[in-house]
């Protein structure tokens, strides 16, 4: 069965301190959940109390990204001990370093979070970001609002999602389509259905069609916007991305010029999704 292996506290923080006293300040964290998710979420809060509280002592100063998944920082079934400890624990580590995040939402819409087998709810997800936002981290959240089986209504919701949230400046890509996998449900269900189209030049997934006529008008007319000014904005949010975590004094002024760039497109993106359906 899997279980959760983090790395030896010490050999983490030798490592981290290697770095900062070589030169680097800025560390992207691979691991695809920090705190270990399910059982073991409460062990991996403590541990990166630990290993914040020990940066600090060692005088590790690291900008620190990494990824959580949004029951990590709120969980409906918490204590209120628990939810006190996590973010205690999340105080610590930002003021230690551990800046932006990255948040897997995936949707705004309870049905189809059922579909992808998130094991949270959009009460979780939304309570995480407004955990985040108060205690000063910044984060990007993962949003697939198109699935194969994804219907009018929760298209809705995943836009009015974003509008409640606020959140055109985290969303990378507010109509982002799912790309199927092989070995996955995904890839079982569409292929039972006759949805599933033929492999990508990328190789690691499929085309897909939508199960929904209505659905995948839309979906054709946002591939036809996508090819034809979506390349020039993608380049555009790759600069405000890697800029915004670089954190260079000199580039302010072109850093919010690309931030307000990219919130306006972003808003622009989902409200002619909205449209369409």
């Amino acid at each position: 069965a899997h279980k959760w292996e983090p790395f030896p506290d010490e050999v983490v923080l030798d490592n981290l301190e290697a770095l900062y006293r070589s030169g680097a300040r800025h560390v992207n964290l691979a691991d695809s959940e920090f705190f270990g998710g399910g059982k073991e979420t409460m062990n991996g809060i403590r541990r990166g109390r630990k290993l914040a509280e020990e940066m600090l002592r060692r005088g590790i100063k690291l900008s620190i990204a990494f990824s959580a998944r949004v029951d990590s920082i709120w969980a409906e079934g918490d204590s209120e001990a628990d939810r006190q400890e996590k973010i205690e624990a999340l105080k610590i580590m930002r003021r230690a370093g551990f800046e932006n995040v990255f948040l897997g939402v995936e949707s705004g819409s309870a049905s189809q979070l059922k579909r992808y087998r998130k094991g949270a709810s959009v009460k979780e997800n939304e309570q995480a970001v407004r955990i985040l936002r108060e205690l000063g981290f910044t984060f990007m959240i993962g949003f697939i609002p198109l699935d194969p089986y994804v219907s009018l209504e929760e298209i809705r919701e995943n836009m009015r999602f974003l509008k409640r949230n606020d959140l055109y400046l985290e969303v990378s890509y507010p109509i982002n389509p799912m790309r199927v996998q092989p070995k996955t449900a995904y890839y079982n269900w569409t292929l039972r259905d006759g949805l599933l189209g033929p492999q990508t030049p990328r190789l690691y997934d499929y085309d897909s069609r939508y199960q929904d006529a209505r659905v995948q008008e839309a979906a054709d007319t946002l591939k036809q916007y996508s090819q034809e000014i979506g390349s020039v904005f993608y380049m555009i949010k790759y600069m405000y991305r890697t800029m915004d975590l670089m954190h260079i004094a000199d580039e302010e002024q072109e850093r919010e010029l690309l931030k307000s760039i990219f919130i306006r497109y972003n808003k622009l993106e989902a409200n002619f999704l909205e449209a369409l359906v």
